[in-house]
């Protein structure tokens, strides 16, 4: 047998080699090659965090060549870090993975939790770094906050996502936010979203956004690197993907919506990527939902096998919800009076939103007044599930719901809390108009203090209402005393409010006067006695005197009998009425007796 010669093998590997990595060198940065197209792995990105209340979250992204950058948090005024999460992706070249200490937070080694494979060869990691962030954010000021980032395998760290949930005073209700983790597959994610109540365009503080980070991708020029979104069977984007937060070149491909990002879709859903800011992987999911609905389902899928779908978010303002397999209780916050009964509702799904029918459902109390109080309940057709309970206690209970999920886990809700109020009301009200002429129509308005639930409305003709802010018709003249009584679980009180409501007609002029005879220089008092609530007046005394006032004093200084006339109005007309002779006056001469000269 002929003996192979060895330089010439050498020579073959060598150019073998050199092929190969002409080969690498001439692909787009993040595009898988060789034995990395070859990897069949299936993953799938599945929530991690799921958090409700009055929260709000910050989203930032950072893909670097060389080994340091900087990572921001949007810090809200007055709000305190409650969370936070580092998620970091490999770029698979090299087989190289990620270990603790290979990515830094202003010199503080991260420790990854998770590691998940994608289908392109790289691996997503997961660590908490509250411990890390929270000292930091939670002492600068409200803005932006810049956080340094270490990379030691700059080369083989497609870069980090930085998520930060905070508590946020700024927040009037309350919110789900829900991380979700892994590594898309390769055929693609679905995701299934369940409210906790139906949707409610109407509400001005509803809000419905979506949030994905992406490593692996290249879009420079464009080109045919990009993943595609479906919401509810509806086109959302073809072109997330880019790496408008990171750099042009593997160890840098990265892309997250967040900070600086809008959440304006792209105008043309059906368009492929021009550049890397064709989108920014933020969207606004309420054009692709209807009043009432109550699920969502959003579809995920890269064509090309190259890009890393490896985190994205979920953030409902004004509403609750659950992603996949899980379970969403509600209501989310609630205020009930000491003795009155409050109600929960819990609605489990599966992976594909369905509802799960028969299941067990374990409501807890875990803190607050209540606390250690539990009940079970099993899921209806709707995969709905009720508990209801009676405080005695004033104070805030926190209640979370449990069922056991199709892998024999322990799935918990998110916490909704009931808030137990014992304050007495206190009742009080306005009215408007509170005068004119019959018929008028009076709106009430309740302004009572400490959260009534019913009311009880007197209205001063024999009328009532148990409206909390009622319209009532007047349609007779005269005074009228409203009272209103405003109750709740913990008692009641009462106000009232005498003559406060004056309808009037045309009044009627009437009058009279004291004395009406006598002798020079002579008082008369007289009074208005007309009715129809007069509110203007006017007196003619009869000696070229008048009196615009309702009950005047006149002095008569010269004999003689006096035409008494009075003028009375309101805005419904004017009335007169003359009384001839009726003051006579006299003077101190004695008949018969003449003064001499």
């Amino acid at each position: 047998m002929k003996k192979i010669n060895t330089k010439i093998l050498t020579f073959i590997g060598v150019l073998f080699l050199i092929l190969l990595i002409s080969d690498t060198v001439s692909a787009d940065p993040g595009t898988a090659q060789g034995l990395n197209k070859q990897v069949t792995i299936t993953g799938a990105i599945t929530p991690t965090v799921t958090e409700t209340g009055k929260i709000s979250l910050s989203v930032d992204g950072l893909g670097t060549l060389s080994d340091t950058g900087t990572i921001q948090v949007q810090k809200p005024q007055g709000a305190t870090v409650k969370e936070a999460y580092l998620i970091a992706a490999s770029t698979g070249f090299g087989g190289d993975t990620l270990v603790d200490g290979d990515v830094k937070i202003n010199n503080q080694d991260v420790s990854w939790t998770d590691k998940t494979p994608s289908a392109i060869s790289s691996y997503s990691y997961w660590a908490d770094v509250t411990s890390i962030v929270k000292p930091i954010v939670d002492s600068a000021p409200a803005g932006l906050v810049n956080l340094d980032i270490t990379e030691t395998k700059t080369y083989d760290d497609d870069g980090e996502i930085l998520a930060v949930i905070f508590d946020d005073p700024n927040q009037k209700t309350d919110n789900t936010i829900v991380l979700l983790f892994g590594a898309q597959a390769t055929e693609g994610d679905t995701f299934n979203i369940k409210t906790s109540q139906p949707i409610d365009l109407t509400d001005p503080k509803l809000a419905i956004d979506m949030g994905l980070g992406i490593s692996y991708g290249y879009q420079e020029y464009g080109g045919d690197q990009y993943s595609l979104i479906d919401v509810n069977n509806k086109r959302l984007t073809t072109s997330a993907g880019g790496e408008d937060d990171g750099d042009h070149g593997n160890g840098a491909l990265l892309t997250v919506g967040g900070i600086g990002d809008s959440n304006n879709n792209p105008s043309d859903p059906n368009a492929t990527p021009t550049d890397p800011r064709s989108d920014d992987e933020l969207y606004n999911l309420l054009p692709f939902v209807s009043q009432g609905d109550t699920k969502i389902s959003v579809y995920t899928q890269n064509p090309s096998t190259d890009d890393n779908i490896f985190f994205g978010y979920f953030d409902f303002k004004s509403t609750g919800a659950v992603v996949g397999e899980g379970i969403v209780l509600s209501p989310l916050s609630a205020t009930t009076y000491v003795g009155a009964t409050h109600k929960l509702t819990a609605t489990v799904q599966d992976n594909s939103g369905n509802p799960v029918i028969g299941t067990t459902v374990t409501f807890e109390i875990t803190d607050g007044p209540n606390k250690g109080k539990s009940s079970t309940a099993t899921t209806d057709a709707n995969g709905t599930a009720t508990f209801s309970y009676t405080g005695k206690t004033a104070g805030t209970d926190t209640i979370v719901a449990s069922f056991i999920n199709s892998q024999e886990s322990k799935i918990t809700s998110n916490e909704v809390t009931n808030t137990w109020i014992s304050t007495l009301p206190v009742a009080s009200f306005s009215a408007k108009p509170t005068s004119g002429k019959a018929p008028i129509n009076v709106a009430f308005t309740d302004t009572s203090k400490g959260k009534p639930t019913k009311w009880k409305w007197t209205f001063g003709d024999g009328a009532t209402s148990t409206k909390q802010n009622p319209i009532h018709k007047y349609s007779k003249a005269g005074n009228y005393t409203v009272a209103l009584t405003a109750a709740n679980a913990a008692g009641s009180s009462t106000v009232t409010k005498k003559n406060y409501i004056i309808v009037f007609s045309k009044p009627a002029a009437s009058l009279s006067a004291s004395p009406t005879s006598g002798k020079a220089p002579l008082t008369v008092a007289f009074t208005d006695k007309s009715s129809g609530n007069p509110t203007k007046w006017k007196w003619s005394f009869g000696d070229g005197a008048t009196s615009r006032e309702r009950n005047p004093k006149h002095q008569y200084l010269q004999e003689g009998n006096y035409k008494i006339t009075l003028t009375v109005s309101n805005a419904a007309g004017s009335s007169t009425i003359t009384k001839t002779n009726f003051i006579k006056v006299t003077t101190n001469t004695r008949p018969g007796i003449y003064s001499q000269e």
